[in-house]
């Protein structure tokens, strides 16, 4: 019999249906249906369609490996949305990590897009010193960045260098921040107020949230959730989105075994009942 069969199903079957359901999703993201957040991730993804083509926007990669699935994910569509707009961008960093390892992940995508090293955009990577180096960059962009980008070749052989020599917002258009925590966003809110400041925040936006009510931020999204609706609206699917299908998809195989297990017992003893009663 059919139902006693399933309800009798060996649990090895049930851990690989279920293992496949995380692993496939990671592998291949599918995009599972999602409600999109209008108040942040919708926000987020307008005020970036909004700036202006040939603006020059700075990427602030301030997080390390543990934070690349959840905050790197949402880096390359921000990247490759404002690219084929026209927008330049010059990335760096408060934190030391990702600018570096974010670096090739960056090249495979500008490849992808036709974007041009140098050109369209440049990684000055991390520059040590902290807040007072930043604030040099705001009088003297090169000197305070030591005039060199994170592959050590020199601002005057990078075109789009030219037009950045001072930190302030006659330079860029917005500071967009991906953040795992402090140095972050407080940084160019004390120093570079006038800057258009829009964050991305790991773990999810909790008690940032006040930042986006006073206006010192302008837009905002954070945790998995809203990296995987970012990468959805800008059809850039990535990690969040093959991680959140994984879960996703993981609960649904779940539930349905669930559900089939119950019917099954339900079969079972009815059967079983009508048998006795014969």
């Amino acid at each position: 019999m059919f139902w006693r069969k399933l309800l009798n199903i060996d649990s090895k079957i049930i851990y690989v249906v279920v293992g496949l359901a995380l692993l496939l999703p990671v592998i291949k993201p599918v995009g599972m249906p999602v409600s999109i957040s209008e108040e942040y991730t919708r926000r987020f993804y307008n005020y970036l369609t909004d700036i202006p083509k040939d603006a020059v926007v700075f990427f602030d990669l301030s997080f390390r490996e543990t934070g690349e699935a959840e905050l790197g994910s949402s880096v390359l569509p921000a990247f490759e949305l404002l690219q084929k707009r026209g927008v330049k961008i010059v990335c760096g960093g408060q934190w030391q990590q990702a600018p570096f390892f974010m670096q090739s992940r960056l090249e495979k995508k500008a490849e992808e897009i036709g974007s041009v090293y140098g050109v369209d955009w440049v990684n000055i990577g991390y520059k040590p010193g902290g807040t007072a180096t930043w604030r040099a960059m705001m009088e003297d962009f090169w000197k305070g960045a030591a005039g060199v980008d994170c592959n050590e070749t020199k601002f005057d052989e990078l075109p789009l260098m030219d037009r950045v020599r001072k930190l302030d917002k006659e330079t860029f258009a917005a500071i967009v921040i991906w953040q795992a925590g402090t140095p972050g966003s407080g940084t160019w809110m004390q120093y570079a107020p006038d800057i258009p400041l829009l964050a991305v925040y790991m773990g999810g936006i909790g008690g940032n949230a006040r930042y986006l009510r006073s206006g010192q931020v302008q837009a905002m999204i954070g945790g998995m959730q809203q990296a995987a609706e970012f990468e959805i609206i800008t059809d850039c699917l990535g990690d969040a989105t093959g991680l959140l299908d994984a879960q996703s998809l993981a609960v649904l195989v779940v539930i349905a075994f669930i559900v089939l297990g119950n019917i099954s017992w339900i079969m079972v003893k009815r059967q079983d009942s009508l048998e006795r009663s014969s």
